[in-house]
């Protein structure tokens, strides 16, 4: 869920859409190496830090160091906007809740089939918290299915909203669609449906820390 720096290391370099044979053949690192890391099995000193920054941002994006460790800070963001903008002034560009949204812009501009979901109540604590944001990549057909068993982003066909559910089947193949917590905001805490149009398996939080 990007919530350690491996998470976001891993992220970042899917995100681009590169394979670590990319990564081996363009800047000399081994695909091992970076296997580890993403892992979380090496320790990454300040000087493997900066040699990742410099590829974002080579490959057009710009990464801040407390973004990349701590998963807090400026927002990963396009060179291409960015280039003007000193490295030194980059941290007091924007107050936080800007922040958050142009993050979440950025990754869903990476991928047309990515998709937003901000959760607006404790139904699905303690995995997501109120007022953060999860991303997820859609399924869609036949594809669905094997998003059984994950949290998901999901839309049930001829329905206009959007929900954040677990996705289990019945014997009779009908998803079924349930929070984590049910509550008393929650008129339906587990829904049965028949078909769905997409569903999205989360693969990225923000949460909100403001």
């Amino acid at each position: 869920m990007a919530n350690k720096i491996n998470d976001r290391i891993s992220l970042l370099r899917n995100l681009l859409k590169l394979s670590r044979a990319d990564v081996e053949r363009k800047y000399q690192l081994s695909q091992e190496t970076l296997k580890a890391w993403e892992y979380g099995k090496n320790n990454i000193n300040n000087t493997n830090i900066d040699f990742l920054l410099n590829i974002y941002r080579n490959e057009g994006v710009l990464v801040s160091k407390e973004w990349l460790v701590k998963g807090t800070g400026i927002s990963p963001t396009s060179s291409v906007t960015a280039n003007k903008i000193n490295n030194e002034d980059f941290n007091f560009l924007m107050d936080e809740p800007f922040q958050m949204e142009r993050e979440i812009k950025f990754l869903l501009n990476l991928n047309p089939d990515y998709i937003s979901f901000r959760v607006n109540n404790d139904s699905m604590t303690p995995k997501f918290q109120s007022d953060s944001i999860v991303i997820g990549k859609k399924r869609f057909a036949s594809d669905i299915s094997k998003t059984v068993g994950k949290d998901c982003i999901i839309k049930i066909k001829g329905k206009k909203d959007i929900l954040l559910r677990r996705i289990g089947l019945t014997e009779k193949n009908k998803y079924i669609l349930s929070v984590l917590n049910p509550i008393d905001l929650v008129e339906d805490p587990i829904i049965i449906a028949s078909e769905l149009d997409f569903s999205a398996p989360v693969i990225f939080v923000r949460y909100c820390d403001y």
